[in-house]
């Protein structure tokens, strides 16, 4: 998890002033479908 919380806090300043300890959910994205009217 250590890794998950350095990558969030390196994409986002507000989590590097909060402690992170709680579960992390990876996603992985296989496809991405859109549409437009």
């Amino acid at each position: 998890m250590r890794a998950a919380y350095r990558l969030l806090r390196a994409k986002y300043a507000q989590y590097q002033s909060v402690p992170l300890n709680g579960p992390v959910i990876a996603i992985a994205v296989q496809r991405w479908a859109s549409w437009h009217a």
